[in-house]
């Protein structure tokens, strides 16, 4: 029971001290084989926790059984996992939950092992659809059992349902930095006063058989740092009853995630503090000493590896030199650029007469412009390889597929993904020459392709002025706050270069710039409301859009 902010077991305090336990078992998968199992729940004992937490959903009655021959709590989850504010308000999606709860209460009841029940674990509380979802499963609780009710969800706000509960599970998983961390846990002590609160899902991702240093964002030893940080902030704090490491042993998953590519299409999430053949990893250590009060070795860290800062900035400083060479050196190019930039309508003008530009000065702007563009796209997405917020986005933009897979593979290798971003701002612009083709034939004159090409590309001529500032994206991008001011300039470059577009298009199509900015408005909205449907009706994806809306006001990337 609960007393206060305080677990109480036979009449004194308790402390939960917990390792959230997915069922995955090597060479079997989920399929559940007793004697494995009972040797996890006796490694977790051994490592000083007193309780498993179920992963999401709950565990089949004979792991129950086994918990009580063991001697550890179980807080048994519900299977409402990520589930959206539309389906909680659903009447069949709440009768068919609140059965499925009520069997998962009478099959564990009366195990001494059970500790709570869980209600779901980062569904959508902030929803107003969340008080009657929560309203269901509290009456059939309340006739059947007495066990606290609790919740576990990564959100801290707008919350509809966490303080008519037990106790509540804070999932940690992504919090990252200290400063964050400790931001976290001051809003916590407002939110919930006078309620247990558990941090959950204290860990940190982990590439396999990594282990080039603690600075290295994969390495197991970086692991165990941060798990280390975490608990002892948490520790540090009078305001946690509870503590759940994330997770006991690696573990496989049907959907695919940002980390999935490292060990090819097994989509494999290597998070445990035991790998999947239940070898400790250096946070096991970490976790026995927070959680049987050992003492132990300082972890070692090894070699930091080299930042892959190179092959961004060379690449920007070839870009700037080759920049340089032709400007110095090409008169024509030289006044090409000041024109096309100073005097817009007189330059564009004169593609239209048919006064041509030679066609490689139009082909190396277009390379210098999207180079540069390929070198900034790839530092963001290796910057930001592991945001939450990225790994939201994707979720909802591209579910599943090979863009999607492609991309998170970008986001780890700068080389490949400087040079296919480059080819796709190319193509990008050569895409739009063709388009202004297509229209240039309900123009009253003949227009030509090269012209079109020609106008696509001299449009961008305002990216030229990025090329300088190219050398420092990779290094900009590491200080704190950076991106919001990186992507407020690149959207301003962005909307200059649609309007010089929409501009150069009027006078080479000799038409009024409103009736091209509508075409091109209706073309943008037509397609974006068509993808958007067709990933609502696939995916529900804008049922999770209030889900992104709260990760974003949390700044929890």
């Amino acid at each position: 029971r609960t007393a206060g902010n305080t677990f109480i077991l036979n009449g004194e305090p308790f402390q939960l001290k917990g390792i959230d336990y997915p069922q995955f078992f090597p060479n079997l998968g989920e399929m559940l084989a007793i004697p494995v199992a009972k040797k996890d729940l006796m490694l977790i004992k051994s490592t000083g926790a007193n309780a498993i937490l179920t992963g999401g959903r709950p565990v089949p009655e004979i792991m129950l059984q086994l918990a009580d021959e063991v001697g550890l709590f179980v807080l048994q989850e519900f299977q409402a996992y990520f589930t959206p504010g539309s389906r909680l308000g659903d009447q069949d999606f709440i009768i068919k939950a609140t059965n499925q709860f009520e069997a998962m209460v009478k099959a564990g009841r009366n195990h001494p092992s059970i500790f709570a029940w869980g209600i779901g674990k980062n569904f959508d509380t902030h929803s107003d659809n969340a008080s009657s979802y929560l309203s269901a499963i509290k009456m059939k609780l309340k006739e059947i059992d007495n066990h606290p009710l609790f919740l576990t969800t990564n959100l801290l706000s707008r919350d509809k349902v966490g303080y008519s509960l037990d106790f509540i599970l804070i999932d940690t998983f992504t919090w990252g930095t200290e400063n964050l961390f400790l931001k976290q846990l001051s809003i916590i002590k407002q939110r919930y006063p006078g309620k247990p609160v558990v941090l959950s899902g204290i860990g940190h991702i982990c590439q396999p058989g990594n282990n080039r240093g603690s600075l290295n964002p994969l390495s197991e030893e970086a692991q165990a740092a941060f798990i280390e940080n975490a608990i002892h902030l948490a520790q540090s704090t009078k305001i946690i009853d509870g503590l759940i490491i994330h997770s006991f042993s690696d573990y496989l998953t049907e959907n695919s995630n940002n980390f999935g590519f490292l060990v090819g299409n097994m989509k494999y999430w290597p998070s445990g503090i035991f790998n999947m053949e239940r070898k400790e990893r250096p946070a096991a250590k970490i976790v026995r000493s927070a959680f049987l009060n050992e003492t132990m070795e300082p972890i070692i860290t090894g070699n930091e590896p080299g930042s892959p800062g190179f092959w961004f900035i060379g690449p920007a400083l070839f870009n700037l030199l080759f920049f340089g060479i032709v400007y110095k050196n090409s008169l024509r190019f030289r006044e090409n650029i000041k024109r096309s930039l100073g005097h817009p309508f007189g330059f564009f003008s004169e593609i239209r007469d048919r006064r041509i530009i030679p066609l490689p000065q139009s082909i190396w702007l277009a390379a210098l412009i999207s180079l540069n563009g390929g070198i900034f796209y790839a530092s963001l997405a290796y910057h930001y390889r592991l945001s939450v917020l990225s790994g939201y986005i994707f979720d909802i933009l591209l579910p599943e597929g090979y863009i999607r897979n492609t991309l998170f593979i970008l986001m780890w290798k700068p080389i490949i993904a400087i040079l296919v971003f480059t080819l796709v701002i190319m193509f990008f612009f050569t895409f739009n020459g063709f388009v202004i083709r297509f229209f240039a034939l309900f123009a009253r004159g003949r227009i030509f392709l090269r012209q079109c090409l020609s106008l696509s590309y001299w449009s961008a001529t305002n990216y030229v002025l990025l090329i300088l500032p190219g050398l420092f994206y990779f290094s900009i991008l590491t200080f704190p706050d950076s991106l919001k001011w990186v992507i407020i300039i690149w959207a301003f470059f962005h909307i200059w270069f649609f309007f010089r577009l929409i501009n150069s298009t009027r006078i080479l199509l000799d038409v009024q710039f409103v009736n091209i900015f509508m075409a091109l408005l209706f073309i943008f909205f037509f397609f974006f409301i068509l993808y958007v449907l067709y990933m609502h009706n696939t995916y529900n994806s804008l049922d999770y859009l209030t889900l992104l809306q709260n990760i974003i006001a949390e700044q929890r990337w």
